[in-house]
């Protein structure tokens, strides 16, 4: 009995250690992430129909990822690889593209990375802001 007893209870704790909700940064970012809200410093008036604009990232476990934009029709890919690293306030991922690009958001033209900080298991920022630039959030699909 004693022996069935502690099965159950080591069974249990590997449970509940097996379904743990914190995962790491390197999990957390894995998958595909869609833009969902542009925050900009200046006003934009696009009526409604007239653009068509979607970004998304997709993550693989590999530490490669691909960025797409699609604006009216016209789409443009950039692929590269990525390190998950933090500071005192905030876990980022520094994205390295392979070659220029000109969907790479960053307040450098020239820029080959990009910074996308994680916010959450299902939010990503992408925030060139301090360089008048727009805040773009994504959402995992």
């Amino acid at each position: 009995m004693k022996k069935i007893f502690t099965i159950i209870i080591l069974g249990a704790i590997l449970g509940f250690s097996a379904c743990s909700e914190d995962e790491t940064p390197d999990q957390q970012i894995i998958g595909t992430w869609e833009l969902t809200e542009t925050i900009g410093s200046w006003p934009v008036d696009i009526p409604e129909g007239e653009a068509d604009y979607f970004v998304s990232y997709q993550f693989r476990q590999d530490g490669t990822f691909q960025k797409t934009q699609d604006i009216n029709g016209t789409e443009s890919s950039a692929s590269g690889t990525y390190t998950i690293d933090s500071t005192q306030d905030e876990i980022f991922a520094l994205l390295t593209f392979s070659s220029p690009s000109e969907i790479i958001q960053s307040c450098n033209s020239n820029a080959t990375t990009e910074s996308v900080t994680i916010v959450s298991n299902n939010r990503l920022e992408v925030d060139t802001s301090p360089c008048d630039g727009p805040k773009n959030i994504f959402a995992k699909r």
